[in-house]
């Protein structure tokens, strides 16, 4: 299996998405739940040795074959010393357990600390990332409304100025000199809030791809010594009696081929939400008288393209398509379309104007007509029409 990394796999096209990372922090959360569970796992495990052990230590303290002789009453002390032995052997099963318990609340502590400074940068980037775009995108809507009211206000003078009177044009031509001015104060605060905008994407970028990088060392960190605890665990249990060893050895040779780095590809494979991170949000310039004046300016940095505009007028009436005759058989009809028969069908060729009988309706696209000369034959329902609804429709 190719390795992947969470900083290459969990990036989404959508500016403002956090898909990916909530998809990795969901991962270390339930992580961090495991953790938890397995903690508490050692602590009744520990629990149980110690009372276990304690019941055994009572236990080898009762009399014991006291009454028997020779082989026997050694056979039934030495049940009852080892007894003893092995009760003292899970105390210290319990006490080790204990020892390893307190160093993996520890882990679990560090490791949580580092999670939430990672989560907390990671949050506060995406915050910022989200609050500079709609400031962004609403600096867009004010430019693109203050290049409108330019347009509005220069066509009213221009259409005004030769025939109002000379207050009246200076007034219009105070008002088309303010809504240029508007009209350019937004393009320099659309021009900004796009850069500060960029700028904030390329640090969320960055801070993003360094936190899913951290996340993935913890989240390696928290498999390893989930193995490591699981391992030593194991072996306590190994150790304070030979007769459960076998119990363990299954377990053991499950944790022999343990990777943890395997477990995290798998993640990847199922989990991932893309590897294409998104775009950067470009600067696009009004095509507006206004904005494309400005754009010619010599102290203007950018090209704004002027597209060529037509007014064309297209009657793009067609006749709707003829209803459904039901059961109006026996009426008159006009044909409003051309339509020659296909050879050997039951098909009849009529043209624009003829005046036909509907004899029958054979379904929703065909009906039985017959022209005045006796001719009858199948005829598509859409070109004919009623002559009542002909001589309205198009006359």
């Amino acid at each position: 299996m190719t390795k992947k990394s969470f900083a290459e796999c969990f990036w989404d096209v959508d500016f403002c998405s956090t898909a990916g990372a909530d998809a990795v922090l969901k991962r270390t959360k339930e992580g961090s739940q495991v953790c938890k569970d397995l903690a508490e796992f050692m602590k009744q495990k520990a629990h149980i040795e110690e009372t276990y052990g304690k019941a055994l230590v009572r236990l080898a303290k009762l009399p014991l074959g006291n009454q028997e002789l020779g082989k026997t009453r050694l056979s039934l002390e030495a049940m009852r010393t080892n007894a003893e032995r092995e009760g003292f052997a899970h105390l210290e099963g319990a006490v080790k357990i204990t020892e390893e318990l307190a160093k993996f609340t520890a882990f679990i502590e560090a490791q949580r600390a580092t999670r939430k400074q990672v989560e907390e940068t990671m949050k506060k980037w995406q915050a910022n990332k989200k609050n500079l775009y709609k400031k962004s995108m609403d600096a867009k809507k004010l430019y693109d409304n203050r290049c409108k009211e330019a347009d509005l206000s220069e066509t009213e003078f221009d259409l005004k100025k030769t025939s109002a009177q000379q207050k009246d044009i200076n007034k219009l031509q105070q008002k088309k000199l303010k809504c240029i001015h508007l009209a350019h104060q937004a393009d320099d605060q659309y021009k900004t809030a796009i850069v500060a905008l960029e700028s904030t994407r390329s640090n969320w970028e960055k801070e993003t791809e360094i936190g899913l990088t951290a996340l993935q060392h913890l989240d390696r960190e928290r498999l390893a010594f989930i193995r490591n605890v699981s391992w030593v665990h194991v072996n306590i249990g190994s150790l304070n009696c030979i007769q459960i060893d076998d119990l363990n050895e299954d377990v053991r040779i499950v944790l022999e081929k343990f990777d943890y780095e395997q477990d995290i590809q798998v993640f990847i494979q199922s989990e991932q939400t893309g590897t294409m991170r998104p775009e950067k949000v470009l600067y696009e310039p009004s095509c507006t008288k206004t904005a494309m004046r400005r754009a010619a300016a010599p102290d203007y940095d950018s090209t704004v393209p002027v597209l060529d505009s037509e007014e064309a007028s297209i009657d793009n009436q067609l006749y709707e398509s003829v209803e459904a005759l039901g059961g109006d058989t026996g009426q008159t009809y006009r044909v409003l379309f051309d339509y020659a028969a296909s050879a050997g069908e039951e098909e009849m060729s009529i043209k624009d104007g003829e005046i036909l009988e509907v004899l029958a309706q054979v379904d929703v696209n065909w009906c039985t007509a017959r022209k005045p000369d006796g001719t009858t034959g199948l005829v598509p329902s859409n070109y004919i029409k009623k002559v009542e609804a002909v001589l309205h429709d198009r006359f």
